[in-house]
């Protein structure tokens, strides 16, 4: 998609692009930022509920006790959160881990 010109493009003797209209640029960078921002948005909310459900898992039935307590929900949150963007900014080929 990084190529996509929507039929518009003009090219030289050599085959070489010269233009590309402009609305064929914006639909090529959406299409290859979208993965991106979709990944982004959900990411937050995958942590929250993440967080949330690593608490319910420590504290067990007495979750009702400290449901309310902000320091402890922030914890939990950051924990399920941290590790993801840490290992994102120290692993920079996804085959390293995946292989």
């Amino acid at each position: 998609w990084e190529g996509f010109h929507g039929g518009t493009a003009r090219f030289d003797q050599e085959g070489n692009l010269l233009s590309v209209a402009w609305w064929a640029k914006i639909v090529s960078i959406y299409v290859v930022l979208f993965p991106a921002f979709d990944v982004v948005s959900a990411f937050p909310l995958n942590a929250i509920t993440l967080g949330n459900n690593m608490m319910g898992s420590y504290y067990g039935s007495k979750i009702h006790e400290v449901e309310n307590n902000r320091w402890a929900r922030i914890q939990f949150r950051l924990l399920a959160a941290c590790p993801p963007i840490l290992l994102g900014v120290w692993v920079r080929e996804l085959g390293k881990i995946t292989d």
